[in-house]
């Protein structure tokens, strides 16, 4: 199943804003998600509210139909979540944790979330264990949250990231997509919007995944072009 994206958070200034079409990689089977005991023991990050609100989802989503794919599962994780509203949290300052909003979405935590639902789904452990295993392990390079460059906060590098992982193949390049080269600076640009570059080594390595991106080009289809690649 091949979804076309058009996501643009905040931290990224591109301009025209890059669309990029994306197949879901095959779902990993119930013995690869089985979760370590160190997560098994460890008590969620989820408030009662939030439990709730995730136990809902799950039960909304039901559980995977026959004609399911994996796409097809997060198509419909996400649409669970139509009229939620949009909200840009701050930056959390120098201690980086793991976020978790089920009440408002960016347009990247609504992917994330719904990514990590469904991968949950597919395996059969809905429960919020799973839940934040997949989500740390979407949202923060190689599933390792250390500091803030850590997240995968600009959207090119985030899909970088979940392909390097397999969790998703882009396909913008192969469906016609356009070559972009564009400068990334606007995180080291926007001190006051990031506390947490008042970090040298934070900022440091902010600033040289800016130079890494910039120096490769993205791939974008033209909104035009977009109505004729969907099936």
């Amino acid at each position: 199943m091949c979804t076309v994206l058009a996501c643009h958070d905040e931290q990224s200034q591109q301009s025209p804003v890059p669309q990029k079409a994306m197949e879901q990689a095959p779902s990993k089977t119930s013995d690869e998600l089985a979760m370590p005991p160190a997560l098994q023991n460890r008590a969620s990050v989820l408030d009662p509210q939030q439990e709730t609100q995730l136990a809902q989802w799950f039960e909304r989503l039901e559980s995977r139909q026959s004609r399911d794919d994996f796409g097809a599962l997060v198509l419909r994780a996400a649409l669970q979540q139509l009229e939620k509203p949009y909200q840009d949290p701050p930056d959390q300052g120098l201690r980086e944790t793991l976020q978790i909003d089920l009440e408002h979405f960016q347009c990247i935590s609504l992917v994330e979330s719904a990514l990590a639902v469904a991968q949950c789904a597919f395996a059969k452990q809905t429960h919020s264990a799973c839940f934040v295993e997949e989500l740390t392990r979407i949202r923060y390079r190689h599933g390792e949250i250390t500091d803030f460059s850590s997240r995968l906060h600009y959207f090119v590098d985030w899909l970088d990231e979940n392909q390097h992982q397999a969790r998703l193949a882009d396909l913008t390049k192969a469906l016609g997509g356009k070559p972009l080269k564009q400068p990334f600076f606007y995180m080291t640009r926007h001190l006051r919007k990031y506390p947490s570059l008042a970090e040298p080594k934070v900022f440091a390595s902010i600033a040289e995944i800016e130079q890494r991106l910039s120096q490769a080009p993205s791939w974008f289809i033209p909104a035009s072009a977009v109505a004729s690649i969907q099936p």
